[in-house]
């Protein structure tokens, strides 16, 4: 439910292209979002596939920064990570979810130790040396959360619709570019997305 509220929100009051909600139900215990189909190609499938020229992923990459400028200046600056509209962050990106605020750099990278660790599927620890060192300081934007590239559908080289907005929340400003980067190498073979996104985020 929160995910059909996000996308409704994010709607009215950007330009961001995401499917349009025509509402919410529940059957067999599942909550289903009916939203529009949206005719397009998962961007994924395009770069797995080498299908696009560089250039023509630089100019996906130049709409993909945009969107997220404007959801920055839509949500403003805060002092910690939080979901949207509030409170900590619980989806499934989250497991387990914070158990307290995370009002600094130092506290999100902690949290992303304890989760590393929480999780037996994962061999090995996150590196602990220099966490000391980050800064205190927190500057959060509003953010998709979880932006990689299999949440953006393109047609031709336009980005037609960015999909799953149950992350939607405040993070550190490196975050959404952290998230676009993800990806498998078979997924890209020639880098050309990975470079790209790294030279238009910063």
């Amino acid at each position: 439910i929160k995910e059909a509220m996000a996308t409704v929100f994010v709607q009215r009051h950007t330009k961001v292209p995401v499917p349009r909600i025509h509402g919410v139900l529940c059957r067999g215990g599942e909550v289903h979002i009916v939203m529009d189909f949206v005719d397009g190609n998962r961007l994924s499938n395009l770069v797995y596939k080498d299908s696009l020229a560089r250039s023509q992923i630089r100019e996906v990459v130049t709409q993909l920064v945009s969107y997220v400028r404007e959801l920055r200046q839509l949500g403003g600056v805060r002092d910690e990570v939080t979901a949207w509209p509030c409170g900590l962050p619980h989806s499934d990106l989250y497991d387990p979810p914070p158990a307290h605020p995370i009002p600094s750099l130092a506290d999100f990278y902690q949290y992303w130790v304890d989760r590393w660790e929480y999780q037996e599927i994962y061999p090995g620890k996150w590196p602990s040396t220099g966490k000391d060192k980050i800064d205190r300081n927190l500057s959060a934007v509003l953010s998709h959360g979880n932006l990689e590239i299999g949440k953006i559908v393109v047609r031709g080289t336009h980005i037609v619709a960015i999909l799953d907005w149950s992350h939607l929340g405040w993070y550190p400003d490196f975050w959404e570019a952290l998230m676009a980067r993800q990806y498998r190498a078979s997924q890209d073979p020639e880098r050309k997305w990975t470079t790209e996104v790294m030279e238009a985020f910063g």
